[in-house]
């Protein structure tokens, strides 16, 4: 009985970038973001046959808890109007996808106040059966467990997926370095420092090109569960 989380926002804003602008509607409107995000949602039920899937939402993108906590929180992506600033062509898609997921009967869930990553968090935390995340978002490996599984998987530029366990977490924290396999012949070296509970993804390189490209984000031990909400983190704070 998995338990599918999409980080929705995350997904659809790598099919905007993913697949060219020239995917219209009849009316000329863009449906690229449309068009790649259900492409994603229909290969992972496809692939991955979860028995529940939840789309989850962003119902505030950057929340004022956060903000307070800390200040710079996603700052560099604040328009000058005060809201996110987001390409123009991907704006009106997202109430079609909306609206796509509430027509296939799909759930989605945002709550207000909070970003799709605390919705994922509070449903992985409060499930007793296994749950697969899919996201884009490295900073969402703090909700991976072993018991009950939750496991999360990575969608990469290319459309490449790897479902982080807990076991890639007890590897991060004995090696300090876990090994992501991509579908595209490569292999790709993420290095791990360990900072008490918490890994910080420094740097990765391809493997068959050996050319390091900057990562950063914060991963926290997988024995180690998300609590209360401070910067990137999310935890099991929502009602």
């Amino acid at each position: 009985m998995t338990l599918m989380l999409l980080d929705s926002a995350s997904l659809y804003f790598r099919a905007f970038h993913g697949i060219p602008e020239t995917v219209r509607a009849p009316d000329g409107s863009p449906v690229n973001a449309v068009r790649g995000f259900l492409d994603m949602v229909a290969q992972l039920v496809r692939t991955r046959r979860p028995a529940r899937l939840v789309a989850c939402l962003d119902a505030d993108w950057r929340p004022a808890f956060r903000v307070a906590a800390l200040p710079s929180y996603k700052a560099h992506r604040v328009g000058p109007y005060g809201g996110e600033a987001e390409p123009p062509g991907l704006t009106p898609q997202v109430p079609v996808i909306e609206a796509v997921l509430a027509a296939l009967g799909i759930a989605a869930v945002g709550v207000p106040g909070f970003e799709a990553d605390d919705v994922i968090g509070t449903l992985a935390a409060r499930e007793a059966e296994p749950v697969e995340v899919v996201s884009g978002d490295r900073d969402l490996f703090q909700v991976v467990r072993d018991d009950p599984a939750v496991r999360v998987a990575i969608v990469t530029g290319t459309g490449d997926r790897h479902f982080c366990t807990g076991g890639d977490m007890q590897r991060v924290a004995a090696e300090g370095t876990v090994r992501v396999p991509t579908h595209c012949g490569q292999t790709r070296y993420c290095c791990l420092t360990m900072r008490k509970a918490q890994t910080r993804v420094t740097h990765s390189e391809s493997a068959k090109s050996g050319q390091p490209t900057r990562k950063r984000a914060i991963v926290r031990h997988h024995d180690t569960q998300a609590q209360g909400v401070t910067g990137g983190r999310c935890g099991t704070v929502i009602p």
